[in-house]
């Protein structure tokens, strides 16, 4: 029963980020550079030294390599939890095709699959173009996730063995 409920939350959890994804996708690029260029204006102060005793000129240049910086960092992080969950739902799995050597390119492709389907369904919403380097951005997110999901399987299964470990000596 416990697995199942695991499975639910994690495809839930999949669901939810390749919604999200797909949702900035959809939005043309008038709606999506304001969506980033207000998440650079948030963040900006905090992290340009000096940003606010600057004058116009250096203000708009600091602003615009930081908006850059912030869109890539948005394509990394929406990936991240599709990595990570795909990664751990293929771990509840006792299946040939789950095997050990298999859970990391599998996660991979599929993730692959929809990174590039996102891609594409950006060619045709106004204004977005599909981009080489926004899918590796987006992949270096599933690498990430993935990479949390095997430290955290790492975690479990030496807590486990801790565990049985610890039951055998009592």
């Amino acid at each position: 029963m416990k697995i199942k409920v695991i499975r639910i939350l994690l495809i839930a959890i999949m669901i939810a980020d390749m919604a999200f994804i797909f949702f900035n996708s959809a939005q043309n690029s008038t709606s999506s550079s304001t969506a980033s260029k207000n998440v650079t204006q948030a963040v900006a102060p905090i992290v340009i030294p000096d940003y606010d005793s600057m004058d116009a000129s250096q203000k708009n240049e600091a602003f615009m390599s930081l908006d850059s910086l912030v869109r890539c960092c948005a394509h990394v992080l929406q990936f991240i939890p599709l990595g990570f969950s795909l990664y751990l739902l293929l771990c509840t799995f006792a299946l040939p095709f789950t095997s050990e050597h298999l859970k990391i390119p599998l996660t991979l492709a599929f993730s692959f699959l929809f990174a590039l389907s996102d891609e594409i369904h950006q060619y045709f919403t106004p204004g977005r173009s599909f981009q080489l380097s926004d899918l590796g951005l987006d992949m270096c997110g599933v690498a990430i996730g993935c990479a949390g999901g095997i430290v955290l399987m790492l975690i479990i299964g030496a807590a486990v063995k801790h565990r049985q470990t610890s039951d055998a000596t009592d």
